[in-house]
């Protein structure tokens, strides 16, 4: 930055340019002098520093020159050589819940991925959307192609200064510490292979500790005590055997101990508001207990788990599970035996390779779109697989496979060939899917037929009056609005007949007595 600076005369010049390419396009001509004049105030001000011209120059875009000229006055009170005062007249025209947002991200979160970010600020109480985007128009944070969020270290440095100020001489009474203490919020994302010697009782006295990440560091023993405030525990690496037996959070809303050292855990009593789970790579963990407590449960992530064995029925039964993935569990022996998982979107069982059927599904699932079974040893599917109403995605790499999965389906419910079947029609609304001499087979008893073939699409009225012995009751409906058009259309064909028959009898030559229709005719003639 300071060689930029140095380039004063050429960067001042070049700013300008872009300041004015941004700003002057729509402005009347006799406007342009004064806003040249404040657009060189501005550059000054700035000393040439592009990032501080990006800050400023988002603060003012838009905006009309009064508020230029009165921005500009308050900008050069401030040292304009001391940027993190330049920088903070930005931050100081944030509302506080937006600054509370910027705080947040410039101390714990710069890089992150922004769902978790919001999830996490959600969880503080910030209207994260809306302060998002405000940090975004003013040039104080971006969001790049991952995803991800990014704050300039300057903008970032200037955040942590602000909390700073808030006690510099007892740092343990700031809002916010980015070290192994905190009052309510503690990250500490430390070097790797990083080993940390500590007291397991640390976090005994935080009685309003909410949220608590923890990344790259390997602590010598597990914690003894967890605070039951927690609304957050991310702990990769997690070095216990177990939680603690007397932690029991009430608000706890995300649980991750991915790649921890975890063997097991009680079945989860009052976590009313748990709604993320992740035990990713956790390769200890030989089983999952019930989770019927668990009520609002959104996610479930068990990958890579290598020596999970069994997961509890009561899996198969979270109303509110929008994901389960068991990706790479290879010791699993079934999933569960039953599933109904109404708000289910996302199955995942790739690389599981021990379980030999797919889980009865007991109750119509609406909202699923994708499973994926690659990578499985599935013998068979269950019949209730239609149950899967709203699936949109199978995924299955191996093609021969699912032809043996599918036999293996239909050969255990009975299917039998139905041989030397001309045509079968397939009602939907006024749309019929046809096919003609196709292979049938059926399982009566299981109200099962597989029907293959080329099919084709057409409308009722099309293939009527042909299959009119093959409609039932449930095409009454779609009978009646083609007879009420077939109504319509009737009085245009009378008048269009009834005109035709005039036409006719004008071509009939009127007879008189004694005539015949051959002497009137030669008599027209002549």
């Amino acid at each position: 930055m300071e060689a930029l600076v140095c380039t004063q005369d050429w960067l001042k010049g070049k700013a300008i340019h872009l300041f004015s390419e941004e700003d002057l396009d729509e402005i009347h001509r006799l406007e342009k002098v004064r806003i040249a004049a404040y657009l060189k105030r501005a550059v000054s001000y700035c000393n040439g520093l592009p990032l501080a011209l990006e800050v400023i120059g988002s603060q003012l875009f838009g905006k009309s020159l009064a508020v230029w000229k009165s921005s500009l006055d308050k900008y050069e009170r401030v040292l304009r050589k001391d940027i993190h005062k330049i920088l903070k007249v930005s931050y100081d025209d944030l509302e506080e819940d937006e600054k509370g947002i910027f705080l947040d991200i410039a101390c714990f979160f710069n890089s992150y991925e922004i769902s978790y970010v919001k999830e996490i600020l959600y969880l503080h109480g910030f209207h994260a959307e809306d302060g998002i985007q405000v940090l975004t128009d003013k040039s104080l944070m971006k969001i790049d192609t991952n995803g991800c969020v990014r704050m300039h270290e300057l903008i970032q440095e200037m955040g942590r200064e602000i909390v700073r100020q808030e006690s510099t001489l007892e740092p343990g009474r700031c809002s916010r510490l980015w070290e192994l203490i905190q009052l309510k919020v503690i990250i500490a994302d430390l070097r790797k292979d990083r080993k940390v010697k500590w007291c397991e009782k640390a976090f005994g006295q935080m009685k309003n500790l909410k949220i608590l990440i923890i990344r790259n560091a390997q602590f010598s023993n597990g914690p003894q005590i967890l605070p039951n405030s927690l609304s957050v525990l991310d702990w990769s690496g997690y070095p216990s055997s177990f939680l603690p037996y007397e932690f029991n959070p009430k608000n706890l809303a995300i649980l991750n101990l991915s790649k921890s050292h975890l063997k097991w855990f009680q079945s989860l009593k009052v976590f009313q508001m748990l709604n993320f789970l992740d035990f990713e790579g956790c390769k200890f963990l030989t089983k999952v207990p019930s989770l019927s407590r668990v009520p609002n449960l959104g996610a479930l992530c068990l990958d890579y788990c290598t020596n999970l064995i069994r997961i509890h029925d009561s899996v198969g039964f979270l109303d509110r599970l929008v994901l389960l993935s068991v990706q790479g569990c290879t010791r699993l022996e079934s999933l569960v035996p039953y599933i109904n998982l109404p708000s289910l979107e996302t199955l995942d069982l790739r690389g599981c390779s021990r379980p030999e059927s797919f889980p009865e599904v007991q109750g119509v699932m609406k909202n699923i779109k994708d499973v994926y079974l690659d990578q499985t040893d599935l013998y068979q599917l269950p019949f209730t697989i239609g149950n899967l109403v709203g699936l949109q995605r199978t995924v299955v790499e191996d093609f021969d496979h699912l032809k043996k999965m599918k036999k293996n389906t239909l050969k255990r419910i009975g299917v039998n060939s139905i041989p030397a079947i001309e045509e079968v029609n397939i009602f939907k609304d006024d749309v019929v899917i046809q096919f003609l001499y196709p292979k049938v087979q059926a399982a009566i008893a299981a109200n099962t037929w597989v029907v293959s073939g080329s099919p084709q699409t057409k409308k009722l009225q099309d293939i009527l009056p042909n299959i009119i012995h093959q409609l039932g009751p449930d095409n009454l409906e779609n009978l009646k609005k083609l007879a009420e058009q077939f109504q319509k259309q009737a009085p245009e064909a009378g008048a269009d007949a009834t005109a035709a028959q005039e036409d006719d009898d004008d071509a009939v030559p009127d007879l008189v007595p004694g005539e015949t229709f051959e002497t009137a005719a030669e008599e027209t003639k002549a």
